[in-house]
């Protein structure tokens, strides 16, 4: 029953509250009030009652929010600038190369290249596009050679020739077949090969079919 130990809290610190009849945890306005009873050989001689102030408690909670806001600030802006920086790395050569498709199909340019940054895999895939538009190049260089060659034969040989598409459209007339038609240079290509030059029986002079009509 005697006082050993003083400990003062202050002139506005509330009343020690009284010990309760077991421990127990309370909340209050106050704080946090904890009570254990202390025991000696199974009776009870005293109460621990500590009391806790939760503004301490509130003001480090807020400091946490406060970091943890931040932190989730700083992540957000470091996601944006990789997102940027990774559609940087992968949209712009997917769409160069989309660019660059579409190019050639509308003008028919093969000669279109598309820029390569790196020599990851849209730096192969590049690469490959690249050299899929030099050996198409090349194939109609080829083509082109071949049919130049090919006009510059019939163009020279004394003998009339005529070629026409799938449709029978005449497509090309050497000179001396124009000769003999006496139809308009101008004029022949694209006309049905019907309207320009009609086969007929030697011996009954009766029209005979196209043999492109025959063949479509």
């Amino acid at each position: 029953g005697d006082l050993f130990a003083r400990y003062e809290r202050g002139e506005q610190a509330p009343a020690c509250p009284a010990p309760s009849p077991a421990g127990e945890n309370r909340f209050t306005s106050a704080g946090l009030t904890v009570s254990r009873p202390i025991l000696l050989n199974g009776d009870r001689i005293g109460t621990l009652v500590l009391l806790y102030d939760l503004g301490e408690v509130m003001e480090q909670i807020k400091l946490y929010t406060g970091v943890v806001l931040f932190i989730l600030i700083l992540s957000s802006l470091l996601a944006l600038v990789l997102s940027s920086r990774l559609r940087a790395i992968i949209a712009t050569p997917i769409t160069r190369l989309a660019q660059a498709a579409a190019s050639v199909s509308e003008s028919g340019d093969y000669g279109i290249r598309v820029q390569k940054d790196a020599e990851d895999e849209l730096g192969i895939l590049v690469d490959s596009f690249n050299e899929m538009l030099r050996r198409i190049q090349s194939r109609d260089v080829e083509i082109q050679n071949a049919r130049n060659s090919l006009e510059t034969t019939l163009t020279s040989i004394g003998d009339a020739v005529i070629s026409t598409d799938v449709s029978g459209r005449i497509v090309f007339a050497n000179p001396v077949a124009r000769a003999l038609l006496r139809w308009p240079d101008a004029e022949i290509a694209g006309t049905p090969i019907d309207q320009v030059f009609r086969i007929v029986d030697e011996f009954t002079r009766r029209p005979v079919e196209s043999p492109v009509s025959a063949s479509s």
